[in-house]
C-alpha cells in the first residue's frame, strides 16, 4: 500500500504538475456540467463511542464525566482524532480517528443524532448524546455539511479540476512510464 501511494505521488507530482487547466476553463466546465455538482443535504461526521453496555450506575454516571470531559478538550482544540482513538468503545471507527467515512443523510441517522450533526458548521462538536442501543455516549463532530441545493463552484474546484485533468493525463501518465522503462538499467545474473 506504502509502494502504490509512493508510486502514485512521484506520477502525480512529475506527470500531473505539467497539466494545468486554466480557471476560465474550469468555471466553462462547471457551467456546462451544473446539473452534476447538486447536492442532496448531507454531513461527513467523527465520532467518540462510550459505551455503557452491561456497566453499574456508578460506571454509567462516571462514563457521562468522561464524555464531558471529551467534550471540553476537543472543543478547547485538541485533535478529535487523537481524542477518538484514545478514548472510543468502538474499534473500527476508533482505528480511524473516530472518522466514519461516507457521506451521511438525515434519514441515514436517528433523530437524536441527525438533529446536531445536521444544525450546525463544520468543526463543531456536540454534547455527548445518550443512546439507548447500543448503550452509551455518542460525542460527535461535524467534519463537512453541504446543504442541499447547487455546490458552487468554489465547493466543486478540486474536484472539476480532477475530472478534467484525468483524461489530459493517461497519455502523459504512458510517455513517463515509457522514458523511465527506457532508463531503467538491469543487471541479470
Amino acid at each position: 500500500l506504502k509502494d502504490s501511494i509512493m508510486a502514485q505521488r512521484v506520477v502525480s507530482d512529475e506527470v500531473g504538475a505539467q497539466i494545468f487547466i486554466s480557471e476560465d476553463a474550469q468555471k466553462k466546465y462547471y457551467e456546462d456540467h451544473k446539473k452534476d455538482y447538486f447536492r442532496e443535504e448531507e454531513v461527513f461526521l467523527s465520532q467518540i463511542l462510550l459505551s455503557t453496555e452491561g456497566k453499574s450506575e456508578e460506571q454509567q454516571a462516571s462514563a457521562l464525566v468522561k464524555a464531558k470531559e471529551l467534550v471540553r478538550r476537543a472543543r478547547a482544540g485538541e485533535k478529535f482524532t487523537d481524542l477518538a482513538a484514545a478514548n472510543s468503545d468502538q474499534e473500527e471507527t476508533a482505528k480511524n480517528g473516530g472518522y466514519l467515512g461516507a457521506p451521511l443523510k438525515r434519514e441515514d441517522l436517528r433523530p437524536e443524532v441527525a438533529e446536531p450533526a445536521f444544525t450546525h458548521d463544520r468543526g463543531y462538536v456536540t454534547d455527548p448524546i445518550k443512546l439507548d442501543t447500543p448503550s452509551g455516549y455518542l460525542i460527535l463532530k461535524v467534519e463537512e455539511r453541504y446543504a442541499a441545493g447547487q455546490a458552487t463552484f468554489e465547493e466543486v474546484r478540486e474536484e472539476i479540476q480532477n475530472t478534467m485533468a484525468g483524461p489530459l493525463m493517461q497519455p502523459k501518465v504512458r510517455v513517463f512510464l515509457t522514458k523511465l522503462r527506457r532508463g531503467a538499467y538491469l543487471e541479470i545474473r
